[in-house]
């Protein structure tokens, strides 16, 4: 089993964009739609120490003990309200799978897998319009030993076994959202 000694990985910034490595699976009609509200707190995550990644579902106690799910909107609307919580973005995907490619076996993928038992997450930071105008976002899943990634619409039902790929916003970064939006 691998056991590294850190799992941080660098994450470009250098571009709104990820690298073109990470889009190539994307149709050419489909574009990156912004945020209604950029969040200055994901612009400081140049370096990620995956041993803080949380893997959080959004739903709610009463949702989760009746093996419910809610939809994908839904799960974005509560994550954007959570204050102390920011989504992995597209970047922090392209990283990932570059890491993946170029370090194979021992990577970050395969720590969260062999270690923190994840098999598939979504990057809820970055949201993706087809060509017919409907969201999807991100996801990474294990199938066949294999780590791999695609896109799931937020017009779906979403439940605990599909959780997002979040970390806890630097307190600086709590204080200037506040006070941007709020003062």
């Amino acid at each position: 089993m691998f056991f590294p000694s850190f799992v941080s990985l660098p994450i470009d910034r250098s571009s709104d964009l990820p690298p073109p490595l990470f889009l190539e699976s994307m149709v050419l009609s489909w574009k990156i739609d912004p945020p209604k509200i950029e969040d200055p707190a994901l612009l400081a995550f140049t370096k990620i120490n995956f041993t803080r990644a949380r893997f959080e579902h959004m739903l709610k106690k009463e949702e989760e003990e009746n093996d419910g799910s809610i939809w994908g909107e839904e799960k974005i609307t509560r994550l954007g309200a959570r204050e102390d919580l920011i989504g992995a973005d597209a970047n922090v995907g392209a990283a990932l799978w570059k890491n993946y490619l170029w370090s194979r076996g021992h990577t970050i993928l395969e720590y969260l897998y062999n270690v923190r038992s994840v098999i598939q997450f979504d990057l809820p930071g970055t949201i993706i319009l087809d060509s017919i105008g409907r969201r999807h976002v991100f996801v990474f899943h294990r199938t066949g030993g294999n780590w791999d990634y695609g896109f799931r619409l937020l017009n779906r039902n979403w439940n605990v076994h599909m959780p997002s790929l979040v970390f806890r916003k630097p307190v600086g970064a709590i204080r200037c959202w506040i006070a941007r939006c709020f003062g």
